[in-house]
C-alpha cells in the first residue's frame, strides 16, 4: 500500500509558544524564520524504508528558486534555497516532521505543498498557508536583539508613550500599537502588497522582503500619502506620494481637518489600519508626526523588527541640503512663513534595529526611519533606513537620507530680517545650538523618558560636535553654495546689539485663562539706550505653521545704562580691592558702588520687564489642538542690528481623570469611570469620548456625553473587558467644541 498523507496538524499552540507568536489574535500559523517548526502528518501508515516526502514552499505571485520565493527539499536532505525538512518521529500512522526555513528567508504568506513517493506512486496534498516573520531571538537574523528586556518592550510592547510639546514643556500621549489585535498582521503585510514597489516589479519586490532595511523602507513609503500644508491666510497646497493615493494615511498640517478627524484625536495605531482596509485601502484622513510613527511603529512590530518612537524637540527641516534653517521675520514681529525651511516645535520618527550590510557593522543597530513625508527621496516621500551611528559621526554621504537626518538634529538656525517695503532681508544671527534637543524615547520596562541625544550628536557645543559639523559641510560641498543661507549680508554696517531679551512666564498657561508673560530687556553697556519693541502673538501648529494673529503691541523704552563698579573703573586703584573712600570692604557676595550696595548677580545690568497679557477672548477662536501660542518680540535699538525674542507656549487642558471601580480579571467586565469638568465661564457641546486599549477591549468605544453647563461636572461610566493579564493601558480621548482632544491614560493591573 502506498503511503498517502491524509491530515496535516500544524501544531499551531505549540509552535506559536515557540516562536513568540502566541499574542497573535489572528488563527493563522506563524512563525519566525530561521526557527525549526513542527507539523504533524496523519497518513495511512508509518513511513517504511524508500517512502520519500518533498515539500514546497513558495511565496509571492510568480515564485522561483532563483529569487529564493520558493524551495524544494525533502527529509532524505534534498534540498534548494536553505530550507530543510528533518523526520523527528516516526510513531504509528504520525510522522513529526520538523522544518527550518533560513535565517534570511524573506517575510510573509507562504504556501506549503507536500509530495509523497511511495512504491512507484506520486501524490500530492496542498498543505495550506503560513506565515514567516523576522526572528529578533535568533542571532543568524539581522534583526536580532540579545537582550531579553529590549526585546520585550521593542517587539511585544503593544503600548507605549509618545513624547510631544517644546523644549521648555515637554509632554507624553499613550499610543495603543496593538500589533497583536485580530487582523493588524494581514493589514501590515497588505501594506507591502500595495506599495509602489510591488506593483512595478512583484518578484522583486517580495525576493527584497528577506531584508529588513529594504521592507523598512519600503513602508515608511506606505504609510504616507496626501499632504495638506498651510501656506498661510487659509491657502492650502496638496501633494500626493508617488503611491497613488495607496498610502495608509494622509497628513495634513493645515489647522483644518474637515471631512476628516483632527490628528490629535487617535489614541492609537488599530483603528487607523483598520480604517484603512475597511475603506478599500484609501488613505486614513488625517495623521501628523506621531500619528505617523504610532502606526509605523505597529507594523514594524508586528512584523518582528524591534522598533521604537523617538522625538526629537527644535527639529529642523532643511530643504535645500546646506545643514542650516532660515527663519524670517518682519519689522513688526511677525513670523514669516517665507522659504520652504522651517523649525519643528518637536518632531516624531522610529528607529529600528537591524544590521547594515550595506554599511559594515559600525553602522548596525538603530537605524531612523520617518515615515512624515517631509522631502522626496528616490521620487518618493519616504526616509531612511540611516544608522544613528553614522548621524552622530556626520557621515552624510551614507544610505539613507542622512543629509536631511543629520540637518533634523544639528542644523544651524540662521535667523533674517525680512523688509515688507523694498523686499530686502538681512541676516540677523547664527545660532548653533538650539536645533536637536531632548530626544526623547520611552525607557524600557517604565513609562520614564530616555534622553538619547548623546546617541545622535556629540555634546552641543562641544569641539567633537562642530567638527562633525564642518565633517558633514565638507563632504556636501558644493551644495552649500545655493539658498539663503549662502548669502553674505550680514546686515550691513549695524553694531552688534548691545541689549538682550527673553519672554518669562508670569501666570498659569490654561486654556480659557488669559496668557501672561514678561519680555525681560537687558542694558549691557554703560550707555543709555532707547529700545522699541515691535511684538504679536500667533496661534500655531507644531510644526511652526501660523494659524492666526491674536495680540500685537509696540512700545518705545529707556534702558539706563549698567551699574558700573566706581572702584573697577577707577585707572589709579587697578590693583585695590576696594574705594578707598569706601569706609569698609564689600563683601564677597556683594559690589560698592557709590555708597550702595548692590547684588552682585544683578548690578551687571539695567533691566526692564515688559508685560504681555493676551485675553481667552483673543485666541479662543483660533487655538488649534495643540495649544500652542507663538510669542515674537523684535526689538530694535538705532544703528545696532535687532534683536529677535520669541517664546511658543503651550496651555494646559482642563484634566481628563480615568478609574477603575473593581478589580481588574481576566475575561470579566470591568467598570471604568471618567470625570470632567468644565472650566469654562460657557457651555461646550458636541462632546465626544472614544476609548481604547489593547487587551482591555475589543476594537474602541465612542460615547456621545451630553452637553456641559459652565463649571458643570461630568461623570460617564463605561465597561471593559480585558483577554490578557498583565499590565494593560487605557487610553481616553475627551473633544468637544470647545477642547478639540484631552488626553488621559491609565495603567490596569489585570489578574488571572
Amino acid at each position: 500500500m502506498a503511503l498517502e498523507v491524509q491530515n496535516i496538524n500544524w501544531q499551531m499552540s505549540v509552535n506559536r509558544r515557540a516562536h513568540h507568536t502566541d499574542k497573535f489574535s489572528s488563527q493563522d500559523s506563524i512563525v519566525r524564520r530561521g526557527q525549526p517548526w513542527e507539523m504533524i502528518l496523519v497518513c495511512n501508515r508509518s513511513l517504511e524504508s524508500g517512502d520519500d516526502l518533498n515539500f514546497t514552499v513558495s511565496t509571492g505571485p510568480q515564485p522561483s528558486e532563483s529569487a529564493r520565493t520558493k524551495a524544494v527539499f525533502s527529509i532524505s536532505g534534498r534540498s534548494t534555497g536553505g530550507w530543510s525538512a528533518v523526520l523527528k518521529a516516526n510513531s504509528g500512522n504520525n510522522l513529526v516532521i520538523a522544518i527550518t526555513s533560513p535565517a534570511s528567508a524573506p517575510i510573509g504568506i507562504y504556501t506549503l505543498n507536500v509530495e509523497i513517493s511511495s512504491r512507484g506512486n506520486v501524490s500530492s496534498l496542498r498543505g495550506g498557508k503560513f506565515i514567516v516573520l523576522f526572528n529578533p531571538w535568533l542571532q543568524a537574523d539581522d534583526v536580532f536583539m540579545g537582550n531579553q528586556a529590549e526585546r520585550q518592550e521593542y517587539v511585544e510592547e503593544d503600548s507605549g508613550i509618545i513624547y510631544v510639546g517644546s523644549t521648555n514643556r515637554i509632554g507624553m500621549v499613550g499610543w495603543n500599537f496593538g500589533q497583536f489585535e485580530e487582523d493588524i498582521l494581514s493589514i501590515s503585510l497588505s501594506i507591502l502588497d500595495r506599495s509602489l514597489n510591488f506593483r512595478r516589479d512583484p518578484v522583486t519586490d517580495v525576493a527584497r522582503r528577506n531584508d529588513p532595511k529594504y521592507v523598512c523602507r519600503v513602508l515608511s513609503a506606505m504609510l504616507q500619502d496626501m499632504i495638506l500644508i498651510h501656506l498661510g491666510y487659509g491657502a492650502v497646497s496638496i501633494q500626493i506620494n508617488g503611491n497613488d493615493d495607496n498610502g495608509v494615511i494622509s497628513g495634513n498640517w493645515s489647522g483644518n481637518y474637515t471631512g476628516g478627524v483632527d490628528p490629535r484625536t487617535w489614541n492609537g495605531s488599530v483603528e487607523i489600519l483598520k480604517n484603512w482596509k475597511k475603506s478599500g485601502y484609501r488613505p486614513v484622513q488625517f495623521g501628523q508626526c506621531w500619528v505617523f510613527a504610532g502606526t509605523l511603529n505597529t507594523v514594524l512590530r508586528c512584523l518582528g523588527v524591534p522598533s521604537r518612537v523617538i522625538t526629537n524637540f527644535n527639529s529642523a527641516h532643511d530643504t535645500d541640503r546646506n545643514l542650516s534653517v532660515d527663519v524670517y521675520y518682519d519689522a513688526m514681529g511677525n513670523p514669516l512663513e517665507k522659504g520652504s525651511d522651517s523649525v519643528w516645535n518637536f518632531h516624531v520618527w522610529n528607529e529600528g534595529w537591524f544590521v547594515r550590510t550595506d554599511l559594515g557593522p559600525s553602522y548596525n543597530g538603530w537605524q531612523v526611519l520617518d515615515a512624515t513625508p517631509q522631502e522626496r527621496s528616490q521620487g518618493v516621500f519616504q526616509c531612511g533606513p540611516a544608522s544613528v551611528n553614522a548621524i552622530r559621526e556626520g557621515e552624510v554621504d551614507q544610505n539613507f537620507d542622512m543629509i536631511f537626518i543629520f540637518a533634523e538634529v544639528n542644523a544651524d538656525r540662521i535667523t533674517w530680517i525680512y523688509n515688507n517695503r523694498n523686499g530686502s532681508q538681512k541676516q540677523n544671527s547664527v545660532d548653533t545650538h538650539s536645533i536637536g534637543k531632548y530626544i526623547s524615547t520611552k525607557a524600557v520596562g517604565s513609562n520614564s523618558r530616555l534622553d538619547v541625544t548623546d546617541k545622535y550628536k556629540y555634546p552641543e557645543g562641544s569641539n567633537e560636535e562642530r567638527q562633525v559639523h564642518q565633517k558633514a559641510l565638507n563632504k556636501l560641498k558644493p551644495n552649500v553654495s545655493f539658498g539663503a543661507t549662502s548669502s553674505s549680508n550680514l546686515g550691513g554696517e549695524e553694531k552688534e546689539p548691545s541689549i538682550s531679551g527673553k519672554f518669562k512666564v508670569t501666570g498659569q498657561l490654561t486654556v480659557g485663562k488669559e496668557v501672561n508673560l514678561s519680555l525681560m530687556l537687558k542694558n549691557m553697556t554703560s550707555d543709555r539706550k532707547t529700545v522699541t519693541m515691535n511684538m504679536t502673538a500667533w496661534t500655531i501648529v507644531y510644526n511652526g505653521t501660523l494659524v492666526h494673529e491674536v495680540w500685537k503691541d509696540s512700545a518705545t523704552i529707556a534702558l539706563d545704562p549698567e551699574e558700573v563698579d566706581c572702584c573697577s573703573q577707577s585707572p589709579q586703584l587697578k590693583q585695590r580691592e576696594f574705594c578707598p573712600s569706601c569706609p569698609t570692604p564689600p563683601p564677597k557676595t556683594m559690589e560698592h558702588n557709590l555708597g550702595k550696595e548692590i547684588d552682585a548677580q544683578d548690578h551687571l545690568k539695567r533691566k526692564i520687564e515688559y508685560p504681555v497679557k493676551i485675553s481667552y477672548s483673543q485666541y479662543d477662536k483660533f487655538l488649534k489642538a495643540d495649544n500652542m501660542i507663538r510669542i515674537t518680540a523684535v526689538c530694535k535699538v538705532p544703528d545696532e542690528a535687532e534683536v529677535v525674542v520669541e517664546r511658543d507656549v503651550i496651555l494646559d487642558n482642563p484634566v481628563l481623570i480615568l478609574e477603575v471601580l473593581n478589580q481588574a480579571q481576566l475575561r470579566k467586565p470591568v467598570n471604568v469611570q471618567m470625570l470632567f469638568s468644565n472650566p469654562l465661564d460657557e457651555p461646550v457641546k458636541n462632546c465626544v469620548l472614544m476609548v481604547e486599549g489593547s487587551g482591555l477591549l475589543r476594537g474602541s468605544l465612542r460615547i456621545d456625553v451630553p452637553a456641559l453647563r459652565p463649571k458643570e461636572k461630568s461623570r460617564i461610566r463605561f465597561e471593559i473587558f480585558p483577554t490578557r493579564s498583565g499590565i494593560k493601558q487605557l487610553l481616553a480621548d475627551f473633544s468637544c467644541n470647545k477642547f478639540p482632544a484631552i488626553k488621559a491614560m491609565l495603567l490596569i493591573e489585570v489578574s488571572e
